[in-house]
C-alpha cells in the first residue's frame, strides 16, 4: 500500500509491506518488513521510478511535439490548433 503526499506534484510518502496470505502476513511480522526505514526506502525508490518514467515521456513528448511542429504527423494542423485551444484555456 501507498501513501501519497499531495503538493505540487504527487510523491510516494510510505510504501507499506501488504499481506495477501496468512503465510506473507507472517513473514512480514516475522521479518519486519513493515520498518519505518523499510517503508521510507521503499518509498525513495519509488519515487525514483516514477521520476525516470516522468522523464522518459517528456523526452517522447518532446519528440511528438517536434515531429508536430515539422509537420510530420498526419494531422499536424488539427492537433496543434488542439493543443493551442487548451493551453488558451488553461488545461494543459
Amino acid at each position: 500500500m501507498v501513501t501519497w503526499e499531495k503538493g505540487p506534484e504527487w510523491c510516494a510518502k510510505l510504501v507499506v509491506a501488504k499481506a495477501e496470505s496468512p503465510e506473507g502476513a507472517e513473514s512480514i511480522r516475522h521479518l519486519g518488513l513493515n520498518r519505518e526505514d523499510l517503508r521510507t526506502e521503499r518509498a525513495t525508490v519509488l519515487n525514483q521510478v516514477l521520476l525516470l518514467m516522468k522523464e522518459e515521456l517528456l523526452r517522447k513528448d518532446r519528440r511528438v511535439l517536434r515531429n508536430l511542429k515539422e509537420r510530420r504527423l498526419e494531422f499536424s494542423a488539427a492537433c496543434l490548433a488542439g493543443l493551442e485551444d487548451f493551453r488558451r484555456d488553461g488545461q494543459v
